[in-house]
């Protein structure tokens, strides 16, 4: 009977489990499919139409009135429908929000709001990186960070830019004196023969204290 050979596995690289958890500041802003969705009421709050603030907003804007009034001297803007898109490539299409105010507030100020509530409390760099793929203004990236930086939340959530620290370990006891010392310095004194500090030195294990004049 003719044993049949063993398949040997595949090798290669290991499978990897991504993790996507977007309630930690460490996520990415590419792992935020969510679409943005423009919210007409807000705990009570009822807002205008998007596009009909922006449309009204433009002509209050000294940078957006520019565009509005030659669209051919901005090629990275277009301009359709009364709307300013910023496109500096195929790839970006982002809406225009005036500097104009509704209701005594900028008008930025509820498309951060509504940013922040689909991103989260994960800090102005994400936040940012969310906000820049449907608009733009020109102050974007600093009214971000001065909108995350009024959040408390946002200020309780940082990451650690540091490596995981390891577990804590009792120092050895030293099994001769003097094999193991504690020094410290102390001083400046008032200087007396060129000496105007005292190097203190103890040992470990019977604890003798060595007075050193510097």
């Amino acid at each position: 009977m003719v044993t049949p050979p063993r398949e040997e596995p595949e090798v290669g690289n290991p499978p990897t489990t991504v993790v996507c958890d977007l309630t930690v500041a460490t996520s990415v802003s590419n792992q935020l499919t969510v679409p943005f969705t423009w919210q007409r009421e807000v705990e009570g709050e009822r807002r205008p139409n998007l596009e009909k603030l922006c449309r009204n907003g433009y002509t209050s804007d000294k940078t957006f009135r520019k565009i509005l009034e030659h669209p051919e001297d901005h090629k990275s803007f277009e301009v359709k429908g009364g709307l300013i898109h910023y496109s500096p490539n195929s790839e970006i299409r982002a809406l225009c929000i005036p500097h104009s105010k509704f209701r005594g507030r900028k008008v930025t100020e509820p498309v951060i709001d509504q940013v922040h509530r689909i991103v989260g409390h994960m800090g102005p760099r994400i936040t940012e990186n969310y906000a820049r793929r449907d608009f733009w203004w020109p102050t974007l990236g600093s009214d971000i960070k001065a909108f995350c930086n009024s959040c408390m939340t946002c200020q309780a959530i940082k990451t650690s830019n540091q490596r995981p620290q390891g577990r804590l370990h009792s120092l050895p006891i030293p099994m001769t004196p003097w094999s193991s010392i504690r020094m410290d310095f102390v001083g400046p004194f008032p200087l007396a023969d060129v000496i105007d500090y005292i190097w203190v030195v103890l040992c470990w294990l019977t604890s003798p204290v060595h007075l050193i004049p510097l």
